[in-house]
């Protein structure tokens, strides 16, 4: 538990902050900090922090480290334990060596372990960093173990958004299309398509239409085609998957081969003898 020498040395950190702070609208951030801090407001505190984070105040590289070290470690015993992994994410992507990262992270599951979604999430991080750098049996594991605890939750939250991203992108690696097309799918089921980006919305829809028609086990496509997330290729180069799909789910073969020529193209489908 922190002593009162380290409760110092935040108040050094802050001042400093504060001192250096270009512009007058950033150094009242780091007094309403100190105050917060001070009057040990925890929970005003935490807001504060998951809000301030996100925006480009602390720009430098190992800028957020440094505040997790030097300010957040002092309290972080007390505010809410997924709140503290919301956080400390951000704080994992400003490391640039992924071991490091990896390393930071894990010390911080061994502080969370008593909250259920709080684990899953930093335990999904942890996978997500891990994929970054190839280590696809050591994910292939984790999304086991993780993917059983996420079933207990009851709650579908954006726990469940940022697991199912990590499933799918690894079975997308792996090239394993049912998988992908599953996981994908309930990714979705937990994002508001609106807070998606266009380019990534085609891109997903895209990946998720082949992954429907390679999948060996996919054999109803109608939730794909039910999902607004289709429209995205609506006008564009990839409108003929929307015809595709159609084609495949109503069993309409010659409109299949009027398509040939569309989907010859795709690297993919020359592995599965279409022709």
């Amino acid at each position: 538990r922190p002593d009162s020498t380290m409760s110092t040395k935040v108040k050094e950190y802050l001042a400093e902050r504060q001192g250096s702070a270009p512009s007058s609208e950033l150094a009242f951030q780091w007094v309403d900090f100190d105050d917060l801090y001070t009057r040990k407001l925890w929970h005003q505190l935490t807001l504060k922090l998951k809000d301030f984070i996100h925006g480009e105040c602390l720009s430098r590289p190992n800028e957020l480290f440094e505040m997790y070290e030097r300010f957040l470690s002092d309290f972080e015993h007390r505010i809410n334990p997924l709140s503290l992994v919301e956080i400390v994410l951000r704080v994992a992507g400003d490391i640039g060596d992924a071991s490091r990262a990896i390393e930071f992270l894990e010390g911080i599951l061994v502080k969370v372990k008593g909250s259920l979604e709080a684990t899953i999430l930093c335990e999904t991080e942890i996978g997500s960093t891990k994929l970054k750098r190839g280590d696809l049996e050591e994910v292939k594991t984790l999304i086991r173990s993780t993917g059983d605890r996420l079933d207990t939750v009851d709650t579908v939250s954006f726990i469940h958004a940022r697991f199912y991203d990590l499933s799918s992108q690894y079975y997308l690696l792996t090239s394993a299309h049912a998988e992908y097309y599953r996981d994908a799918l309930r990714f979705l089921g937990c994002t508001n398509v609106d807070d998606i980006p266009m380019e990534e919305q085609r891109d997903r829809a895209f990946k998720l239409s082949i992954a429907a028609i390679l999948g060996n086990r996919v054999y109803n496509f109608g939730e794909l085609l039910a999902h607004p997330i289709l429209k995205s290729l609506e006008g564009t180069e990839q409108q003929w998957l929307i015809d595709l799909l159609y084609a495949f789910n109503s069993g309409n073969l010659p409109r299949f081969y009027e398509l040939r020529s569309h989907w010859e193209t795709q690297v993919n489908f020359f592995s599965n003898t279409f022709s």
